[in-house]
């Protein structure tokens, strides 16, 4: 990685947009505040990123995730439920709806088969 300044807000734009969990959170705040001063490109997304900021996505979500898991849920074992299902491992949407639906309740189970069913899970390419 990098310092580039354009790498990193297209990075964080996007890491928010994805991570922010609706419009009283602060991740959705900071997305506010980030457009008075970046304007995104209208065909910004994660696929259109290139490998610096990439990274810098990376590790903007796991950082944005990790924010908002309870001390009793294991973000681990949910990881491997989802994967374990043949979709691949969740993507920050993923995660984040894996997290919501642990901390109302659900069961590991259960929020690792939401998480596949509604696509939020990088498909595994096939050979």
């Amino acid at each position: 990685m990098y310092f580039n300044k354009i790498d990193i807000c297209e990075a964080w734009y996007l890491a928010l947009a994805d991570c922010h969990l609706g419009q009283g959170s602060p991740e959705y705040a900071r997305l506010s505040r980030l457009q008075r001063y970046f304007r995104p490109r209208p065909s910004l997304s994660v696929d259109t990123l290139n490998d610096n900021s990439r990274q810098i996505y990376a590790v903007a979500c796991m950082r944005l995730i990790h924010q908002h898991i309870p001390d009793h849920l294991n973000l681990d074992e949910l990881h491997d439920f989802v994967a374990s299902h043949g979709y691949g491992p969740p993507t920050a949407q993923g995660y984040i709806l894996g997290i919501q639906l642990l901390a109302a309740g659900d069961d590991i189970a259960t929020a690792a088969a939401e998480v596949s069913v509604l696509h939020t899970s990088t498909e595994l390419a096939e050979d």
